[in-house]
């Protein structure tokens, strides 16, 4: 025990063209989520090269991977992750601000978005 080295991804080359939709789908234990959790700059890979808009993601300190969260991806989890505090126009808004946008400029971005997922 203790030392062991488990490999989660392995051999993995992939490319996503700009407005691409790709499903991230396998069983149980196959590396989706460390692969997700690498593609979405949550965590680095220990090997090989992560380039992003022409960006190596591996070269990148702590804050400017935040900055790459906040404008490049959406992430929707299993549990959405939702801060239960806030309701759901502040939980949407809150990266807005993290983004430093202005009310002016958010506050109908914000309505969109929730007028997009309403029936």
């Amino acid at each position: 025990m203790g030392g062991e080295t488990i490999r989660a991804l392995d051999d993995i080359s992939l490319e996503i063209e700009h407005g691409e939709f790709v499903a991230i789908m396998g069983p149980s234990g196959s590396g989706k989520s460390t692969l997700m959790n690498i593609i979405g700059c949550l965590d680095i890979a220990d090997h090989g090269d992560y380039v992003l808009d022409g960006k190596a993601i591996n070269q990148l300190r702590d804050a400017q991977l935040a900055e790459i969260r906040n404008r490049k991806f959406g992430f929707v989890l299993q549990n959405f992750n939702l801060l239960p505090r806030l309701n759901a126009y502040e939980n949407v808004k809150l990266p807005l601000i993290y983004r430093g946008m202005s009310r002016k400029e958010r506050e109908p971005l914000v309505r969109q978005a929730l007028e997009a997922v309403v029936w």
